[in-house]
């Protein structure tokens, strides 16, 4: 928790200081946490379909996978960190097809407070940041000479930030007893991949290779809890089904450039690396050939990004009532992920 900057509790926190004036028990207040949580999920949950300037069906059907709705109603750090990572996508998304010729203070200062939120948060996000290099480059609507210093600036702020936050958290040790039984040295495993760089890769392919379904299930929600609460597989299979279909049911008056395409799954590539590497020098045992510890949820904030690349503008499939049937297939399905947790805490 060190890694983690201290903004993502301000949720818990505010229901802690008012848990605690109210004398609650300990039960009561982190139940007021969780409730705390989720309502922080479903205010910037709202501003990110709301300014989304397309994909909004595809927003509304991401921001309520199952097991986005499961770490939403947590106490974990998780529900600011996912919840400000998709408002901040779609917020460069709504700036990127600004007709405006140049960016207000306002919409500056809501940027940078949401590239913070971002990129800070956790390390391996940050590259989410360089979105911002596609915005005042946009050759059909280019923007002032200060807009373009505002966005590199912003970039370069964000990585110095996360550096230095990063080194920060490096001066703690790690006493977590399953690390020290595991025998896991992040010194020991830096200096492997040092060493023997095309092994490593080696290792981060196949670990992606091996484990691409496993970790889009679980991303989905097939693992509850602390991954013990099996949800079924069809359960999940059908909401993937609507996460494909979503970016080709809805009119759409934008899309994105090929270029814009590759710079986004590039990015997203490039995060869950990432996100691998630090599960490689923070989890894996030394002698696995395979990372360890990297769990689907961990992609849960950038794999928006490719299913944004599948939207056409004015090209969709007409379908009547598609919003209606979304609407009941998101909560039927749901219905069954939140069933497979009451079945799990009744069964003897």
């Amino acid at each position: 928790t060190v890694t983690y900057f201290p903004i993502v509790y301000i949720g818990p926190t505010i229901a802690g200081v008012i848990g605690n004036i109210l004398n609650l028990n300990i039960i009561n207040l982190v139940y007021l946490m969780r409730i705390s949580n989720i309502i922080i999920y479903l205010v910037l949950g709202y501003f990110t379909i709301k300014c989304i300037p397309f994909g909004k069906l595809l927003m509304l059907t991401y921001l309520c996978i199952p097991m986005m709705l499961h770490q939403a109603a947590s106490a974990s750090a998780d529900v600011l960190i996912n919840a400000a990572t998709l408002l901040f996508i779609a917020y460069n998304m709504k700036l990127l097809f600004s007709k405006e010729k140049k960016y207000s203070l306002k919409e500056k200062i809501i940027y940078f407070v949401l590239a913070l939120l971002a990129t800070l948060n956790k390390t391996a996000y940050m590259p989410l940041v360089f979105i911002a290099i596609l915005l005042p480059f946009n050759k059909k609507n280019p923007k002032s000479k200060n807009d373009k210093i505002f966005m590199i600036l912003t970039i370069i702020i964000m990585v110095a930030l996360t550096g230095i936050w990063y080194l920060f958290g490096a001066g703690y040790k790690d006493t977590r007893e399953l690390i020290i039984q595991r025998n896991v040295s992040s010194s020991a495993q830096l200096d492997f991949v040092k060493s023997h760089p095309l092994t490593f890769v080696n290792i981060l392919f196949n670990t992606l290779d091996i484990q691409k379904t496993s970790y889009l299930y679980e991303a989905l929600g097939s693992l509850l809890g602390y991954l013990d609460i099996p949800v079924d597989t069809l359960v999940c299979t059908l909401y993937l089904i609507l996460l494909v279909f979503a970016p080709f049911l809805e009119k759409s008056k934008y899309r994105l450039k090929n270029l814009h395409k590759i710079w986004l799954l590039l990015i997203t590539f490039g995060i869950i690396c990432l996100v691998c590497f630090a599960m490689y020098l923070g989890w894996t045992v030394p002698t696995s050939l395979l990372i360890d510890g990297v769990q689907g949820r961990y992609f849960l904030p950038v794999l928006i990004l490719p299913l944004l690349c599948l939207i056409q503008k004015n090209n969709y499939l007409k379908f009547k009532n598609t919003i209606p049937f979304y609407a009941f297939m998101i909560c039927f399905l749901n219905y069954y992920a939140l069933l497979a947790v009451f079945k799990f805490f009744i069964t003897p």
